[in-house]
């Protein structure tokens, strides 16, 4: 696998016309608006783009697509069997697991992959990774000044820039993170200053809430689990409790959020349930968020997953709940202790 500088990058996709860009499943802000970012980048200059994702566009995040066709957002369906791509790449996926049910479709073909976890397995013909940026949306606007300056064109437009903050806030939880850098703020800034809407994006992301988010956070607190005298926190929600919420999955999103706001724990995990719909087998998808130095990557390499230091994930399959907890908390004990 070839290591890409931005420039061959700007250079390859540019010499494409017709492009797949695969996200991961349970897309959150930042792989929705970098891939967002990119694709109305090169529809502006003519190309022909599919936004390619196991899982349906959560609702909480269709307002960072507004500006693209149906037809260019394939989340949760096939890409017409014409499109004809001349180059499949992913953004912002750090493992072939997280392609969810399309892996067994594109795994083998991904020729660029853009990403900025510390850990990334993805096999392609180049990658182009920068794991010192806080979101892939780093990665994008820079890829988006080289692409501006070889086809000596503004692409940079105030579209692009809300796509760009939202994926930016998103993985530096609002520049709160300890993954926030200068570059980080130096770069919202300028994307504030093309006209990104950041009080909107703001509000948008983190302080819109559904009622079923709410009904779930006063079901999962009462049977949180606090081990290793308060230092981790597990908690499993079961695919009849979400049910019985009115919840979906992307309801979920922050829930593993409120547990490492205690005081005492160092981890949090947060586990939900499903059987997998083709192979039926028993899937329990991890979410794991740290304070000061818990490893959450490499705890979750261990299951076939990755991310960040302080925000991974990882699923366990065809084992029961209650294997799979011990499986993992024996995994996250080992790296708290050491």
């Amino acid at each position: 696998m070839k290591t890409y500088t931005v420039a061959e990058c700007a250079r390859d996709i540019l010499s494409k016309e017709r492009i797949i860009i695969l996200v991961h499943s349970s897309p959150d802000g930042d792989c929705v608006g970098s891939a967002a970012a990119l694709a109305s980048v090169l529809a502006s200059l003519g190309k022909s783009v599919r936004i390619v994702c196991p899982h349906i566009l959560p609702e909480r995040l269709a307002f960072i697509c507004e500006e693209l066709s149906e037809e260019v957002l394939c989340f949760g369906r096939p890409v017409e069997e014409d499109f004809g791509a001349d180059l499949i790449m992913s953004t912002d996926v750090a493992s072939p697991e997280l392609l969810g049910k399309i892996r067994e479709l594109y795994e083998d073909k991904i020729e660029l992959c853009i990403d900025h976890h510390m850990i990334n397995t993805v096999s392609a013909g180049a990658i182009w990774r920068d794991a010192s940026a806080s979101a892939c949306g780093e990665l994008i606007l820079e890829l988006c000044d080289e692409m501006s300056r070889i086809a000596n064109a503004q692409l940079l437009t105030r579209t692009v820039a809300d796509k760009l903050y939202a994926a930016i806030s998103s993985d530096s939880g609002t520049f709160k993170y300890g993954n926030t850098t200068a570059k980080t703020l130096l770069y919202a800034s300028r994307l504030k200053s093309v006209g990104a809407d950041s009080e909107r994006i703001s509000r948008l992301l983190f302080d819109t809430k559904t009622l079923a988010q709410f009904r779930l956070a006063g079901l999962v607190i009462p049977k949180t689990e606090f081990l290793l005298d308060g230092k981790l926190s597990y908690c499993l929600l079961l695919d009849e409790e979400l049910a019985l919420c009115g919840a979906t999955k992307e309801d979920c999103d922050g829930l593993t959020q409120i547990f490492r706001e205690v005081d005492t724990v160092e981890l949090s995990i947060f586990a939900k349930q499903h059987i997998d719909s083709v192979t039926g087998e028993n899937c329990v998808k991890m979410s794991l968020r740290s304070k000061n130095d818990v490893n959450c990557a490499k705890i979750c390499e261990a299951f076939g997953g990755g991310g960040h230091i302080k925000a991974a994930g990882c699923t366990i399959r065809g084992v029961d709940c209650e294997k799979a907890r011990e499986l993992i908390v024996e995994k996250a004990t080992e790296e708290i202790r050491n």
